[in-house]
């Protein structure tokens, strides 16, 4: 009887076991919750991945736990050395210009996602995988592009209540240097407002603005990069750049700057425009979704005013504007891979419609654009961007003289000069942007010439493109 009574208590409890162990199957519990380590660096997407991303993909994978850090502007640049030169990557973090994908690439620090985009390649926009950019020599795929590749231009908005109270309306929003000048000397007679603000305490938001009026001049020189494709050489002293410096000058003469501008940060600046304390604000195409948040949306948006009124572009040559890296050190890389598919399936979409930037899958942007100002001023920088060359598309070495040039030549933007000329500090406005070409080119012949000395071919030619024309979209020649 005493070992009848055992051997049911053996059996009671390995029934017990059976049953919790179902339990826990059937709910997820059977697996150790794994922690992953994720890093954004980008304003307007970080909320919505940690608010309404995240969540949702936990729920739908409890055995993972997402720990979202978010580390912006030049914060960012410094933690990301610090990690790669320390070891201690994030399970997944975000791509910066200042750390090239191929840079990391050579460092031996990215684990290749070929398995996460699968069949997927050819529901991405046009020039998503460039080598050097997605793709790496190997031909493996090792960046997540998590917005488009059309992004970061750079619009002019127009406060709507301001231009109401001058007795203006949207068709007197101007196009031209001397329309804004007028319009604003106008809104400064009959309101308290200026005419334009800008934050130029950190000014990349106006070197951004000032490139887009500078291609309406001397489009030859591709914007923001400063590249001639037709020379295959790098330009920043050119009558675009020069006359554009100069008409911020002339704003700033003639009062229709806002004269806090010199002290506002660019994330200070949409602050001052949305209390009517300027009728325009230059910033990025992102900002409006930002605007709109805070409570501010009677504002449209137009592109920048150039000269003569006449076409402005930037240049799209494959560059990852925005992307997710995977440590190739991960302990993780299988729920890595699945929640970077989840952001493809199901984040995209999210991203696109609550207003942080476009995908870089067309269908989903078509379906699930903002139809307010915020959809208005993604298309509109959306279109701002034509196909440009890529020297990639003549040489397959190329990428290996951009990541040799990183960090070197000029350290000053054509920002700081802006800023410099403006406080007087710069009065030789052409001959310091020379010498910044100068620096420039010197420090891409120098890659080149390291580069060639490490046994790879590749001569400067592969950044000669004879065929191009600015405005054009340019379409790739077979080598």
């Amino acid at each position: 009887m005493k070992k009848l009574s055992v051997w049911l208590m053996v059996l009671s409890m390995i029934g017990a076991l059976f049953l919790s162990g179902c339990q826990n199957e059937k709910s997820g519990g059977s697996k150790d919750q794994v922690t992953l380590d994720v890093t954004i660096r980008w304003v307007s997407a970080a909320d919505i991945i940690e608010n309404e991303i995240v969540p949702a993909f936990e729920k739908e994978n409890p055995d993972i736990n997402i720990e979202i850090q978010k580390s912006f502007n030049t914060s960012y640049t410094q933690s990301l050395q610090a990690a790669v030169n320390g070891g201690n990557l994030p399970d997944i973090f975000a791509s910066h210009p200042t750390l090239p994908v191929n840079k990391l690439y050579d460092l031996g620090v990215l684990h290749k996602i070929d398995d996460v985009i699968g069949d997927r390649k050819d529901e991405f926009e046009e020039g998503t995988w460039t080598k050097g950019s997605t793709v790496m020599e190997d031909g493996s795929i090792y960046a997540f592009p998590l917005m488009t590749g059309h992004k970061d231009s750079f619009v002019m908005y127009y406060n709507k209540d301001v231009l109401k109270q001058a007795g203006l309306s949207e068709e007197d929003v101007p196009k031209s240097w001397e329309e804004l000048l007028k319009v604003s000397k106008e809104i400064s007679d009959k309101t308290d407002a200026y005419g334009v603000v800008v934050g130029l305490k950190t000014p990349w938001v106006a070197e951004g603005a000032l490139t887009q009026m500078a291609s309406a001049i001397t489009p030859e020189v591709m914007p923001a990069t400063y590249y001639d494709p037709k020379k295959g050489e790098y330009n920043y002293h050119t009558e675009g750049t020069i006359q554009s410096i100069e008409f911020f000058k002339k704003m700033e003469d003639e009062k229709v700057l806002h004269p806090n501008s010199l002290t506002l940060d660019p994330a200070e600046a949409p602050a001052v425009f949305a209390g009517g304390q300027a009728a325009f604000l230059f910033d990025g195409a992102w900002t409006g979704s930002n605007l709109v948040k805070d409570g501010f949306e009677n504002f449209g948006s137009a592109l920048v005013p150039t000269k003569d009124g006449k076409e402005q572009y930037l240049g799209f040559q494959g560059n990852l504007a925005a992307g997710l890296l995977v440590n190739k050190e991960t302990e993780h890389y299988e729920e890595a891979k699945l929640f970077l598919k989840y952001l493809m399936d199901k984040g995209y979409e999210e991203l696109v419609k609550n207003g942080s930037q476009f995908s870089p899958i067309p269908e989903i942007n078509e379906k699930h654009k903002p139809d307010n100002v915020v959809g208005d001023t993604f298309q509109l920088q959306f279109d701002t961007f034509i196909p440009a060359p890529n020297p990639v598309d003549k040489n397959e070495n190329a990428p290996a003289v951009t990541a040799e040039m990183s960090g070197k030549g000029p350290q000053e933007t054509v920002g700081d000069i802006l800023v410099g000329y403006l406080t007087g500090q710069i009065s030789d406005l052409e001959g310091t942007l020379q010498k910044m070409s100068e620096g420039k080119n010197k420090a891409f012949k120098d890659a080149i010439k390291k580069v060639q000395d490490e046994g790879t071919e590749i001569d400067q030619s592969a950044w000669m493109f004879e065929d191009w024309k600015p405005f054009e979209p340019y379409v790739k020649k077979d080598q």
